[in-house]
């Protein structure tokens, strides 16, 4: 573990943070490892993904780090939000200091396969705001907008939208979201929380990234095991072109 810091620091490599806050939302922040002392690892401010993103200090977080053509993760936290971190005998750089940890291990980039849909046919998703005393039911009258899937995992989905209609959407904001998937008998209806809202360059759209939620009772399981079929059956028939 202590070689790997080391290493790490040394080349000053990027490294992923990833913090859940108290709404079960990700916000995830990017540093560049600088140093490390005996209790500590040192590096530069991050880089929020959202405008709006921060992690407090001292909450857990876990970091994200590929070295040598693996990829490690461990728990840690952030001890120092201010720490003046010494590069050379000339210069000095901003940074925070996290908590060294006791173990290293081996780490997936992704906990949910995410398959890209863009070799179907544009596959619709409707979505309808949450009825306002209720986040678990919907109104008649609901806003209604609607866009098309871009990919697909059994914890979320990606969309493209026209800017005007899902432009403002908010990283936390709720939809129902209802489509279906070729070769899938029934409608899929979930709920989902957006994590990420970012315009599409040189055009009128927005690409809207959410997670799916346990609404009403329901554990999500049921229509988890139908997407996770659907991504099985997808990533097979990618393999029998490949050969």
């Amino acid at each position: 573990m202590e070689k790997l810091i080391t290493a790490a620091c040394e080349r000053h490599l990027p490294a992923e943070l990833r913090y859940q806050d108290s709404d079960g939302m990700i916000i995830m922040g990017r540093v560049r490892l600088l140093d490390h002392r005996r209790d500590d690892i040192l590096a530069d401010r991050p880089q929020y993904l959202d405008d709006d993103g921060t992690i407090p200090a001292r909450c857990p977080i876990t970091m994200h780090l590929t070295l040598g053509g693996s990829r490690y993760q461990f728990d840690t936290s952030i001890v120092d939000e201010d720490r003046t971190i010494r590069i050379n005998d000339h210069q000095t750089l901003p940074g925070i200091a996290l908590r060294k940890p006791s173990v290293v291990s081996d780490s997936q980039r992704r906990t949910c396969l995410r398959v890209s849909l863009a070799g179907y046919d544009p596959i619709s998703v409707d979505l309808a705001t949450p009825q306002g005393e209720s986040e678990d039911a919907c109104a008649v009258d609901a806003e209604r907008a609607s866009g098309w899937i871009a990919d697909l995992s059994v914890g979320g989905l990606s969309l493209v939208a026209d800017r005007r209609v899902l432009g403002s959407a908010r990283r936390g904001e709720r939809f129902f979201v209802s489509f279906g998937l070729p070769g899938e008998d029934g409608e899929f209806n979930m709920l989902g929380s957006v994590r990420h809202n970012r315009a599409i360059p040189n055009g009128d759209g927005v690409r809207v990234s959410m997670c799916f939620c346990p609404w009403n009772g329901n554990s999500l399981t049921r229509d988890q095991r139908r997407l996770g079929r659907f991504i099985a059956a997808h990533e097979r028939r990618l393999l029998r072109r490949r050969r």
